[in-house]
């Protein structure tokens, strides 16, 4: 019997987390969120900027991968990317769930919902006029909106982005909701400053 490479398998199993990582956070929800791993505790608490909080209880993720006994002889480094791909979709798809689940118990209590009518351009403007918007040097802020939809609401989004591109008025109301919460968050950065 040959003895373990402990260096070896050290690095290897730290290039396959670093690869499992990649692929969790290259596409899909998770990618471009921040994100924090907590290794302990009991609980984490969601502090909004109007000073509402609200606490959820710590959840584990984890997927299991399992490699047959007669796959092992034609196993090779090909095969391990592979799985570890595999594993690395299933925890992101697994962490997305969590979210969503999250979202949809968070937001009602904090009155971010808007239930029972129609998709449009009123509900887009209503949900950024209810938002905070983070400003970093010569961002416009839009590159921090995400919008997560059902497949199903992909067409009416098609629909909606085309009315909105062709419309003048929808282009200028946008500038003046984005214009304001620049401003706003002006102010938050000055308050901000002067406390710290």
């Amino acid at each position: 019997m040959l003895p373990t490479a402990t260096r070896i398998t050290e690095k290897f199993d730290l290039f396959i987390q670093d690869y499992m990582r990649r692929v969790a956070h290259s596409e899909g929800m998770l990618q471009g969120i921040s994100h924090h791993v907590m290794h302990e505790g009991k609980a984490w608490r969601l502090e909004r900027p109007d000073g509402t909080t609200s606490e959820s209880e710590l959840e584990s993720h984890g997927h299991e991968m399992t490699i047959k006994f007669d796959e092992l002889p034609r196993f090779g480094f090909q095969q391990a990317m592979e799985k570890a791909r595999e594993l690395a979709v299933a925890m992101r798809n697994q962490a997305e769930r969590m979210m969503i689940r999250t979202l949809e118990t968070d937001l009602p209590e904090s009155q971010q919902t808007q239930s029972n009518r129609p998709f449009d351009h009123e509900t887009v403007f209503e949900a950024l006029e209810k938002i905070q918007i983070d400003f970093d040097k010569g961002d416009d802020g839009a590159s921090q909106l995400t919008m997560v939809v059902h497949p199903d609401m992909i067409p009416k989004l098609e629909k909606l982005s085309a009315e909105f591109e062709a419309s003048e008025d929808l282009k200028r109301r946008h500038e003046d909701i984005m214009r304001r919460k620049k401003e706003e968050y002006r102010e938050r950065e000055a308050r901000r400053r002067l406390v710290g």
